[in-house]
């Protein structure tokens, strides 16, 4: 009695074109998924600089990825200190509301996970990246950076009066860089600026001394 060969290429094929299609519908959710927060972030963006379409001067900056950028800290703290100026404390007068306005709105409550107040500063003996931060220098700064950003926080819970907090306190932070991610003079993170010459190019110490609150998204 001979016994009958089972098609096992048949059977790999149907498994092969199962793999495949089964690949092409996880390519198309992700491509979906990375189109619609690419959409969600720019009609974000969007709305900020409408918002804030008189605001891009020297102090304040609206940034590429829903980020704020205070860069001017010789006008925004009082001396080396984290005692805000009274010209900042006027900024974020007029800067809070506005942003409390954005984010109220319900289609971008939804999208919000974290607004975060970071602190930043430099260390002047550097001159490019590729030296190494003196560990003392950055712990020191560490505790300047993160006191600045408390202090920021701390001022703009003074616009959060008459709204829900309920909604609002779990979304701020405060967080202090140091010098960890100091800006070369294109304006990008050192160590993670990979254009031509990014994490070679000179420091700019104007530029990594600053206060930034940022807009992250959930995912």
């Amino acid at each position: 009695m001979k016994i009958p060969k089972l098609n096992t290429e048949s059977h790999w094929i149907s498994l092969s074109d199962m793999m495949t299609g089964l690949m092409i519908i996880f390519l198309f959710v992700a491509v979906s998924y990375m189109s619609k927060n690419a959409s969600r972030t720019q009609s974000m963006t969007n709305d900020l600089k409408e918002i804030f379409k008189n605001e891009n001067s020297n102090q304040l900056k609206l940034g590429e990825n829903l980020n704020f950028i205070f860069s001017d800290v010789n006008l925004c703290f009082k001396g080396n200190s984290a005692e805000l100026s009274p010209a900042f404390k006027e900024k974020l007068d007029d800067f809070t509301p506005k942003l409390i306005g954005f984010i109220m709105k319900s289609v971008n409550l939804n999208s919000i996970a974290e607004i975060r107040v970071e602190g930043h500063t430099a260390v002047h003996r550097m001159i490019s990246y590729k030296e190494n931060i003196i560990m003392n220098d950055y712990k020191e700064n560490l505790a300047l950076s993160l006191e600045r950003a408390k202090n920021v926080l701390s001022y703009m819970m003074r616009s959060f009066e008459g709204q829900p907090t309920d909604k609002l306190l779990p979304l701020f932070s405060a967080a202090g860089f140091s010098c960890g991610r100091i800006l070369n003079k294109n304006k990008k993170i050192a160590f993670t600026d990979n254009t031509t010459n990014g994490a070679n190019a000179i420091l700019s110490f104007s530029d990594s001394r600053r206060v930034e609150i940022k807009i992250i998204l959930k995912e």
